[in-house]
């Protein structure tokens, strides 16, 4: 029985965040049909998101899980589609307060709409044609894609932890006919502490099988 329980406290451990959340999705800030969006879910609080694709659409309610792709949806890319290190740094920089400071601009429009379009065209779902235009109409998402790093370390470290909420419009299934428009969120991973505790309990039921 002990053994039972220490290997099923690792399950927990380990598979608790793959479980399905709840969002809600709402525009606040922005002039194209992208972010900035309010997210509100149930298992991690609320907080202000932007979208990996161009061809999906929000749908509330809705369910979601996290991964470091988007799934079903985008112009270009396989599926999964990984996000890229720029698109980490990015939504990391917006999360941090470090993109207004960068744009000299307090102004949320101007913020989201940059923000936005450097995350659609480094995810290549603007070509080069769209995304020009945007620049030309005064759209400042160059000045973004200049300014982040491409090797996420120091200051920067944090943006590893920046994943795709994979978004659907239905609790369980998970087929293309119900996936919706992914955003981007940034978690905390398993500290250090957590992961050793994990895995003293599966060493605990391995030795305890064998005797």
């Amino acid at each position: 029985m002990k053994a039972w329980t220490a290997a099923l406290v690792v399950g927990v451990v380990a598979g608790g965040a793959c479980a399905a959340d709840t969002v809600n999705l709402s525009k606040i800030s922005g002039t194209t049909n992208g972010g900035a969006f309010q997210a509100i879910t149930g298992q991690r609080g609320t907080f202000q998101t932007f979208c990996v694709e161009r061809d999906e659409y929000v749908h509330n309610p809705s369910w979601y899980d996290i991964s470091d792709a988007a799934k079903f949806g985008g112009l270009n890319g396989g599926n999964p589609d990984p996000i890229s290190d720029t698109t980490r740094a990015l939504y990391f920089a917006f999360r941090k307060g470090w993109v207004g400071t960068q744009l000299s601009t307090a102004d949320a429009n101007v913020i989201a709409d940059a923000l936005q379009v450097a995350i659609w065209y480094e995810e290549e779902e603007l070509t080069t044609a769209q995304y020009n235009s945007y620049i030309t109409g005064g759209n400042r998402a160059d000045e973004l894609l200049s300014w982040v790093p491409g090797t996420l370390s120091g200051a920067w470290a944090g943006a590893n932890n920046v994943r795709v909420m994979n978004v659907w419009k239905h609790a369980t299934l998970r087929t293309e006919d119900y996936a919706a428009q992914d955003q981007l969120i940034l978690i905390p991973l398993p500290s250090g502490a957590g992961m050793a505790f994990a895995g003293l309990l599966g060493l605990a039921a391995v030795r305890r099988r064998r005797g």
